[in-house]
């Protein structure tokens, strides 16, 4: 069974689905520490992605701490989106921008 912190977090019994802030089914690479599921980011983008909710996907990718180039793009792309008032004077299209990046991150193996 699942129960929640007072935070909200899933604390869990054992390996079951997690299902706040999405359902992410169990996956055998996952690991319990504490008695706590430890869900990647990369997880949390596929479930979040399969839940219709690209937004958040972006939120997750734009989080990732190397400085590639992919990432560097969904920070941007994020940015645009949060801040579109600031995008639009200097040129740039928010809206463009946040869709090149949702194009980029479903390369990954995300579906529309």
């Amino acid at each position: 069974m699942s129960a929640s912190t007072s935070s909200g977090h899933p604390v869990l019994a054992g390996a079951l689905d997690i299902k706040w802030p999405f359902q992410v089914e169990p996956s055998p690479c996952r690991q319990i520490r504490g008695g706590r599921l430890v869900v990647s980011k990369t997880d949390k983008i596929r479930a979040a992605w399969a839940a219709g909710d690209q937004i958040s996907a972006l939120r997750i990718a734009a989080r990732f701490f190397d400085r590639s180039d992919d990432t560097k793009t969904f920070k941007r792309a994020i940015a645009a989106h949060n801040n579109p008032d600031f995008y639009r004077p200097i040129g740039k299209d928010p809206e463009q921008i946040t869709s090149s990046a949702l194009e980029l991150l479903a390369r990954f193996g995300l579906r529309w």
